[in-house]
């Protein structure tokens, strides 16, 4: 039998844990049927909220060293492997998967935050020579976008989060994540862990709620320079 760490899944907004203003709904676990807990679901103004905060933290977290951002990333990974059984119970019950599969995605989460901050270490700059055949040289300069929407799929809610979070933190851009509503606890919850260590205000924001009520402010909103989603027809 797996315990909840919490039984108040709440969403992350600018640094809060705060309750969705949505309907509630039941998640169940897919291996049992079973009910695991309910969640209070975001509306589309505290899905603007979530793009606002993300916005005002941009210009201050992009221009934070690679070292300071790293210091974060680092401290969050540690905070990671300190919640692992917590996350790895939560992914279990949300999602029906078995625990070596579990663990292989909470595995991802200190993984890519270590593998994402060294490839940004190694990829500042890029000399490209004249193709003309002339003197000049080029310089490509990689810089954050700004903020980022990132749509999870519900089959490998741990597993997108850390392809997501790894690159977005290590860039220096801000993003507001939305998990799919059927396994949402582990991805709220990680909001949890980013509240205890005083992660930086707004620099991730998760929106758990309905993609017609959420999903078109994410979507058609001016604020994100990207959107990138998991999913299928």
């Amino acid at each position: 039998m797996y315990s909840l760490p919490t039984d108040d899944f709440r969403q992350y907004i600018n640094g809060e844990l705060v309750s969705g203003r949505g309907r509630t709904t039941q998640i169940r676990c897919p291996g049992n049927g079973e009910p695991v807990a309910q969640v209070a679901l975001a509306t589309k103004e505290q899905a603007q909220q979530a793009l606002e905060a993300a916005r005002d933290a941009f210009p201050g977290w992009s221009a934070l060293t690679l070292e300071e951002r790293g210091a974060w990333m680092m401290k969050l990974r540690d905070a990671i492997q300190h919640e692992s059984e917590n996350l790895l119970n939560l992914l279990m019950l949300e999602s029906g998967k078995l625990r070596s599969h579990a663990a292989f995605e909470t595995g991802s989460l200190t993984g890519y935050l270590s593998f994402f901050l060294e490839q940004a270490k190694s990829e500042h700059t890029q000399g490209i020579r004249d193709a003309a055949g002339g003197k000049n040289m080029f310089l490509a300069v990689r810089e954050p976008v700004g903020v980022v929407v990132a749509a999870l799929a519900w089959n490998f809610p741990m597993h997108n989060l850390a392809t997501k979070l790894g690159p977005i933190l290590a860039s220096g851009c801000t993003a507001v994540i939305k998990p799919a509503t059927k396994t949402p606890l582990s991805t709220l919850y990680f909001g949890e862990i980013l509240h205890r260590i005083g992660f930086p205000k707004g620099v991730i924001n998760f929106v758990a709620g309905d993609a017609r009520e959420i999903g078109t402010t994410l979507c058609e909103s001016p604020t994100p320079a990207m959107i990138t989603m998991i999913g299928s027809t």
